[in-house]
C-alpha cells in the first residue's frame, strides 16, 4: 500500500476563563516566557555588562609637588610649589636645583615616564634628616573608550635612623577602579578639582591619601626605593621616576545598545527549549484529563 495523501486534524480543549485548568496553563506559559528573562537579564551583568580595554593614559605633570622633611628633632619642614604651605625661616632647607624630565618613546605624543630630580640644601649641615615624603600631582586623562579626566598623584616616602643624604624611587603609576567606568560622549571631570581648591589649607599626607583612596577610582604609585644614608653632607638628592604603563587595563560598562545587540540571542536560546518542555507538560495533563476540561475535534462527523 502507498500513502497518496494525508491530512491532520486538531483537538481543542476548553475550560472556563476562571478555572483551575486555565490558571495552571496560564501560569505555565508565563513561567516559560519569564524564566529566560530572569536567568539572563535580571542580574547586574545584563544591565551593566563589564568589558575591558587597554589604553596608554595621558599623564601630565601639573608643576605641583610637595616635599616634607623630618629632622632628628622631630621637626617637619615643608617645601612645595604652594606658597600657602611654605613657612620661611632662616634655617629652613631650600631647593637649590630642580629638573623635570619627560620621556616619550613611542612617538605618540604621550609620555612614557616623568622624572623629578631636585637637590635640597640644608642651612644646617649637621642636622640630620631622618624622614622624607614626596608628593607629586598629575592630570590623568583617558580618551580611548571611557573619557575621564581627574587629578592623580604620586606619593613616596622613606626614613632612616642614621639620616638621609639621597632618596631615589623607581615605580609605575597604576590605575585602581572600585567600579568600572561609564562610557559617555562627554569627558567626566568629577575628580579633576585640585586638592587645595576643596578647602584644605594645610598638608596632611594621611588625610590626603584617605581623600584620594575614598574615590571610586584613583591612581597609586607602585615603587621601589633606595636610600643613601647620612654622610655629613649639606645637600639631599631626591630622584623620583614615574613610569606610565603603555597598556593600562580599563574596566568599563558596555553601552546598552551594544548589550541588546547580542543578549536577545541568549534569551531565545533558553526560551525555545523551555517552551517545548512547557508545551509537552500542558499536552500531557490535558490529554490524560488530569483536569476536568471539554474536548472538541475538527474531524468530519462521519469519522467521529
Amino acid at each position: 500500500m502507498v500513502v497518496l495523501f494525508s491530512e491532520s486534524y486538531k483537538a481543542y480543549y476548553y475550560a472556563p476563563v476562571v478555572s483551575f485548568p486555565f490558571c495552571v496553563t496560564f501560569v505555565t506559559l508565563v513561567f516559560c516566557v519569564l524564566t529566560p528573562f530572569f536567568l539572563q537579564f535580571s542580574g547586574e551583568k545584563f544591565w551593566f555588562p563589564i568589558d575591558h580595554e587597554y589604553e596608554h593614559p595621558i599623564v601630565r605633570f601639573k608643576d605641583e609637588f610637595i616635599i616634607s622633611l623630618l629632622d632628628q628633632d622631630g621637626k617637619v619642614t615643608t617645601i612645595s610649589t604652594f606658597s600657602k604651605l611654605n613657612k620661611q625661616n632662616d634655617d629652613q632647607p631650600f631647593i637649590s636645583s630642580i629638573s623635570i624630565i619627560k620621556n616619550e618613546i613611542n612617538n605618540d605624543d604621550i609620555y612614557d615616564s616623568i622624572n623629578l630630580k631636585c637637590i635640597v640644601t640644608k642651612k644646617k649641615p649637621d642636622k640630620k634628616i631622618v624622614g622624607i615624603k614626596v608628593l607629586i600631582f598629575f592630570d590623568y586623562i583617558l580618551t580611548k573608550i571611557a573619557k575621564y579626566h581627574f587629578q592623580s598623584f604620586v606619593i613616596a616616602s622613606g626614613d632612616h635612623n642614621l639620616g638621609i643624604t639621597g632618596f631615589e624611587t623607581r615605580g609605575e603609576l597604576k590605575l585602581y577602579q572600585k567600579i568600572p567606568f561609564f562610557v559617555n560622549d562627554y569627558t567626566n571631570e568629577t575628580y579633576r578639582e585640585d586638592y587645595f581648591e576643596q578647602g584644605h589649607k594645610s598638608i596632611d599626607f594621611d588625610d590626603l591619601y584617605k581623600n584620594f583612596t575614598n574615590r571610586d577610582y584613583y591612581t597609586y604609585y607602585d615603587y621601589i626605593k633606595k636610600i643613601k644614608p647620612f654622610l655629613d653632607d649639606s645637600t639631599i638628592s631626591i630622584d623620583v621616576n614615574v613610569e606610565i604603563p603603555s597598556y593600562q587595563e580599563i574596566l568599563y560598562y558596555q553601552p546598552h545598545y551594544m548589550n541588546l545587540k547580542f543578549k536577545w540571542i541568549q534569551y531565545f536560546a533558553i526560551f525555545i527549549p523551555s517552551f517545548i518542555i512547557c508545551k509537552i507538560f500542558i499536552q500531557f495533563i490535558l490529554k490524560n484529563r488530569v483536569f476536568n476540561v471539554s474536548m472538541e475535534s475538527d474531524l468530519p462527523k462521519e469519522i467521529n
